[in-house]
């Protein structure tokens, strides 16, 4: 039969309206002389934010050389919302500083006060005229309504110290006593209070006099630590809505409102409550020609909200959330070097960072196989999967092997039996690596001389795994899954060891999660890379030009990387993800002239 054909340009698709109303505006009130040395503040900021948005779809037909074979957007729907959200922002702030001698304290306090009171109203009708859509406008009472509200006050009392001694010992102390109340039609209400208390001290040695004897090459030293504990609040001043709850929620789940736009999303509510304890170190040396910073972190965050995972045919958002604990420890090393003496100047700066992290709660949470987030005792985002033990060489290895499918032949992967119970399911899983890395680092140089200018930026990670999602590693998996230059390297009995499986249409057993498809997520890519050259002013002046630069630059112009599959890029290959989005390189030529 003829394949179906687009709709003729003529054709009607629909038509989607959206207006949006901004008002914001900013009331500060100051006093500056009520007393030596203090200050006080009132600022206000209220918004309104108004959205009417219509959308109608009509029907598409999709025709053969003849006639209509298929349809687009059955049923002509028109669906209308309008959301009004206000808000307000209030500020009442006090600064005091005083001085006796060497000792020097700052004083501030204060009150916040974050309010929102948002509603949307939403309506749908299916199978109405073209005029109902052109006009946005419903003849009859709508098919489906819905009225959605939120309201909260997040509001704060705190308070903040300052000590400095001569300028050689620094002490801070803050306190901040919140409140948080959110309420809203699409979860249950909640009101919690929570005290956020944060202290640091730091030694500056280079201005003791000792140290200035023993190390004069010194011009900055100070040692430094902090601790604290503060709250993390997710989208708490909002109605949280999305269009791809219904767009990824597959085969028409009604289990969501029948809204094209405006289905609630749960949200996790309350406070994270997260601890941070550090430790520093900061130097200057050669009158600031090297600059060296170093820290040791630790982190904790007692109460996690950890979204629970959903099989994929359920849709793509989570529908709760789990309370979990999770610590995160690690370091950072940042030097640099710079020379801006003389005609010829240059500089170099690398940092360097380590970081670990591990879910130490996350009750009765077990890992599936893919990319799991939460799973207590291994890292937040971790991988799980199979283990592979190679391929089946012959029929006598599929039957001498645990039961992994009835697909299950020679050339197919071979996954290891790890409980021994002569079978592969998910008792079998095991832990393939963290998507986190370990290690992240950059470089950042550059110099200019004679009006030139060059400068580059390196960045990369390591110790890092990543396992795009198997299906699309496989050709024939779907109508639309057609084969690489690189799959043609697939096992046969004259190829055993190769890179890919043995190819069959609708390959389900071959793409399950498994070590053969985890890859190594380090890379190091040249972020930016830019020349120029600024003509002098000895003759810009003689055509009445200040300044005339002419240069080139690139965004991500090499990179070197581990992936076993090539055309994967690392750097967006995040959890199961691996060619969400084309990978672009960007050269650009460029004149600036000022007169």
């Amino acid at each position: 039969s003829d394949p179906p054909r687009v709709p003729p340009a003529e054709d009607d698709g629909g038509e989607r309206d959206e207006k949006n109303n901004y008002v914001d505006a900013v009331f500060t009130l100051r006093a500056d002389s009520l007393a030596k040395g203090l200050t006080l503040r009132l600022i206000y900021s209220p918004q309104k934010h108004t959205l009417q948005d219509n959308l109608g779809r009509n029907t598409l037909k999709l025709w053969t050389r003849v006639a209509p074979a298929a349809t687009i957007q059955p049923d002509n729907m028109l669906q209308t919302s309008r959301l009004v959200a206000k808000g307000g922002n209030l500020q009442l702030l006090g600064d005091y500083d005083t001085k006796k001698g060497k000792h020097n304290i700052h004083l501030l306090g204060g009150y916040t006060q974050e309010t929102y009171n948002t509603t949307q109203n939403t309506a749908a009708s299916y199978d109405i005229s073209q005029q109902e859509i052109n006009n946005s406008n419903f003849s009859n009472a709508p098919e489906y309504t819905q009225l959605l509200q939120a309201s909260g006050t997040l509001s704060s009392v705190f308070g903040k110290l300052n000590y400095n001694y001569d300028n050689r010992y620094l002490v801070e102390a803050n306190l901040i006593g919140a409140r948080l109340s959110q309420y809203s039609t699409s979860f249950a209400g909640k009101e919690q209070w929570q005290g956020f208390p944060s202290f640091s001290a730091g030694w500056r040695l280079n201005n003791e006099t000792w140290f200035n004897h023993a190390l004069p090459f010194f011009n900055e030293f100070k040692l430094r630590w902090s601790w604290g504990r503060l709250g993390n609040v997710n989208s708490w001043n909002s109605i949280p809505n999305d269009e791809r709850l219904q767009t990824f929620t597959f085969n028409n789940d009604r289990r969501f409102l029948p809204f094209v736009y405006k289905n609630p999303v749960i949200q996790a509510q309350g406070w994270e409550n997260i601890s941070t304890n550090n430790y520093g170190w900061d130097a200057t040396l050669f009158r600031g020609r090297l600059t060296l910073a170093a820290d040791y972190f630790t982190k904790r965050n007692s109460d996690m909200q950890i979204p629970v995972l959903t099989a994929s045919k359920d849709g793509a958002w989570p529908i709760a959330f789990h309370e979990g604990e999770m610590k995160t420890w690690g370091w950072e090393m940042n030097i640099g070097w710079r020379n801006d003496r003389g005609p010829f100047t240059w500089y170099i700066n690398a940092n360097l960072f380590n970081s670990q992290n591990k879910v130490l709660r996350n009750d009765d949470v077990l890992p599936q196989a893919g990319w799991n987030q939460g799973i207590a005792g291994y890292p937040y985002s971790s991988l799980f999967g199979y283990q592979v033990e190679g391929y089946f060489q012959s029929k006598s290895e599929v039957d001498a092997h645990a039961y992994q499918s009835a697909q299950a032949g020679p050339g197919d992967l071979r996954y290891k039996d790890i409980n021994g119970d002569f079978r592969i399911d998910n008792a079998d899983l095991v832990y393939l690596g963290s998507t986190d890395p370990q290690v992240s680092y950059g470089i950042d140089a550059g110099f200019s001389w004679n009006g030139f200018d060059f400068s580059v930026f390196f960045q990369g990670v390591a110790n890092r795994k990543v396992m795009p999602d198997p299906r699309y590693n496989m050709p024939f998996t779907g109508a639309w899954q057609q084969p690489w230059d690189i799959n043609q390297d697939y096992w046969t009995p004259g190829n055993p060891n190769a890179m890919f499986p043995r190819l069959y249409l609708n390959d389900q057993h071959n793409t399950l999660p498994s070590s053969q498809w985890v890859m190594n997520g380090s890379y190091i890519r040249l972020k930016n890379l830019q020349v120029g050259y600024s003509l002098p002013a000895s003759v810009l002046k003689k055509m009445w030009i200040s300044s005339l630069r002419i240069y080139f630059s690139g965004q991500d112009l090499w990179e070197n990387t581990r992936m076993k599959i090539k055309y994967y890029d690392p750097e967006q290959a995040g959890g199961y993800n691996g060619n969400v989005y084309p990978f672009f390189r960007s050269y650009t030529m460029g004149l600036g002239v000022s007169f």
